[in-house]
């Protein structure tokens, strides 16, 4: 059975792809996970990550195969598909699929896809729509909040003609994208008083833990056991209802 969690955000407040990275190393601990980048913007994840080989296959091969599977590199202790070359070579692989559903099915067990910032003709808002759950990233602060609400208010839609999103399947993760914190809205309010059920939790910023999974090391290396942010992950996989052993 395969499980797809799409990780975006609305406005281009940054935190998706760290936020896939983290979601797919805290999976791994009990499934087979497999994250794949298909952010129209343009791959991190190669540059980020020095392991990885940038010549190597990834989604753009993947995509006109047929075969994801096939696009595969190992990072850690999970699989990796990674956005190579400029945002125009990624934009004409995310175009191309008319069936993101039966591409993403083989991968088999936890699939999380970085679908970058949703914007108005995003290519990548189809595969929002197949996802079983939709994780969008802002700030705590009230504009990114405010126009993250309004999209999943609209289901998804920033125009009448583009597909409906299942609003229960989205979910609100606030994040620190830098070591110091702009709060202007307590993350412990959001739960209690203003976003509900759909508000997911928040992660804290720890660039420390980052840059070790991205030089392949396991969730549960000594350096991570403590980790706020590795913490919050934990916490947010099981509210998307995800096994992980915690």
């Amino acid at each position: 059975m395969t499980w797809v969690i799409a990780v975006g955000s609305i406005k281009a407040s940054g935190g998706a792809t760290s936020t896939a990275l983290m979601l797919a190393a805290s999976a791994a601990t009990g499934e087979h996970v497999t994250l794949v980048e298909a952010d129209p913007s343009g791959g991190s994840l190669l540059g980020w990550c020095a392991d990885l080989d940038p010549s190597g296959p990834g989604l753009y091969e993947g995509v006109f195969q047929r075969d994801l599977a096939g696009g595969v590199q190992r990072l850690g202790e999970f699989d990796l598909v990674a956005a190579q070359g400029d945002p125009w070579r990624i934009s004409a692989a995310l175009d191309r699929p008319r069936g993101w559903r039966q591409l993403l099915d083989p991968l088999d067990g936890v699939v999380v896809v970085d679908i970058g910032r949703l914007f108005p003709g995003s290519p990548a808002a189809q595969i929002a729509g197949v996802a079983d759950v939709v994780v969008l990233v802002a700030p705590p602060e009230p504009g990114p909040l405010a126009a993250t609400l309004e999209w999943v208010a609209r289901r998804g839609q920033f125009a009448a003609t583009d597909a409906q999103i299942d609003a229960g399947r989205v979910r609100i993760l606030t994040v620190d994208v830098a070591a110091e914190r702009r709060l202007r809205i307590d993350p412990g309010r959001l739960a209690r008083d203003e976003l509900g059920p759909v508000y997911a939790g928040h992660i804290p910023f720890d660039d420390g833990a980052l840059d070790l999974l991205c030089r392949g090391a396991s969730i549960g290396h000594r350096s991570l056991r403590r980790s706020r942010l590795v913490l919050g992950v934990h916490g947010l996989l099981a509210r998307l209802q995800v096994g992980v052993t915690v």
